[in-house]
């Protein structure tokens, strides 16, 4: 791919990695315009490549004059190191997925004692609650103003049947399985209530604690909505509040299951593919604590995030007590 990134740090060539098409392998660099664009040979030779590097960039180099007077042999020596740097990746990505796999994570069936004693962050000093409109655990929903409305318990029950998740693994809810009853035309009928509330208690059911924006994004594309706005995030954040437990944790809002599953916090959730890579942002607090660790970068690490930003830092460091 040419011409990647932004301003005049381009990479004038970006290989795509062959086994994550989503993440590139290496940059290759080559003495053109871009090149010697650049005010003295410091700033090509070193402040450039630095800039780059620095943003995790692998850097190879073709020099024009070498493709000129010899282009397949230049085409070889590229390729050769294209294969040695492939070949040092996938051995890096094997450690760290061993490594990974090797870090101890408390059972989901185990209540995670040191997390019920360290209180989430709220917003206002307030203590985690129910909303005035959220139901007690065990407790059934009494009928609303919207027709056709059955018993929260029963709508779960039915269609979480066979449906796990997997604990120490994050995936993103699939939501094809509803692929017959998602209707973008009916998103805001009221006879469409009840399927709004399925497809909430699926998302939450398999990913949460989950960031209320995701769970917005995840039901919004479902149907097709490239956007969420305001309409379509009242909808579905209503809903969630009335089945299930949202908790304000930071600057963001998760929801929970229940209070039952908020007493017995959660383990630490790692990509089950580069697909489910989530920013910092939108992993609760319990579930950062819940990697033992206490270095924000090793705990982004565990969680596949690239490059750490001062907010996700922070966020980090708030989460873990630093």
């Amino acid at each position: 791919m040419p011409q990647v990134g932004v301003s005049k740090f381009r990479i004038d060539l970006g290989v795509v990695h062959p086994d994550w098409p989503g993440d590139f392998l290496c940059g290759v660099e080559c003495d053109g315009a871009t090149y010697h664009s650049a005010a003295t040979a410091r700033d090509r030779d070193r402040v450039r490549a630095a800039i780059l590097e620095g943003l995790g960039w692998k850097l190879v180099r073709v020099w024009s004059t070498e493709w000129w007077f010899n282009r397949e042999r230049a085409a070889e020596e590229l390729h050769r190191e294209l294969e040695q740097i492939l070949a040092t990746d996938r051995v890096r990505r094997e450690e760290a997925s061993a490594s990974t796999a090797s870090t101890k994570i408390p059972p989901a069936s185990e209540p995670a004692s040191e997390l019920a004693d360290v209180e989430i962050p709220i917003l206002d000093g307030a203590a985690p609650s129910y909303h005035d409109d959220a139901i007690a655990p065990g407790e059934a929903e009494k009928p609303d103003d919207e027709a056709g409305d059955v018993q929260v318990a029963t709508l779960v029950e039915a269609d979480l049947t066979g449906v796990s998740a997997n604990p120490g693994v994050y995936q993103r809810a699939d939501l094809s399985s509803f692929a017959s009853e998602i209707d973008a035309d009916q998103f805001y009928e009221i006879d469409y209530h009840q399927v709004l509330r399925r497809l909430v208690a699926h998302v939450v059911h398999l990913e949460g604690p989950v960031a209320l924006d995701q769970l917005v994004d995840r039901i919004a594309r479902a149907h097709g909505f490239q956007r969420s706005g305001n309409r379509i995030r009242s909808r579905i954040e209503t809903l969630a509040r009335k089945q299930h437990l949202v908790v304000d944790d930071g600057e963001a809002s998760f929801v929970w299951k229940d209070m039952e599953a908020l007493g017995r916090g959660t383990t630490a959730r790692f990509p089950a593919s580069e697909n489910d890579i989530r920013q910092i942002n939108d992993i609760a607090s319990a579930e950062l604590r819940a990697t033992n660790l206490d270095d924000p970068v090793e705990i982004a690490r565990l969680f596949w995030v690239r490059r750490l930003s001062a907010s996700a830092r922070k966020r980090i460091e708030t989460a873990i007590g630093g």
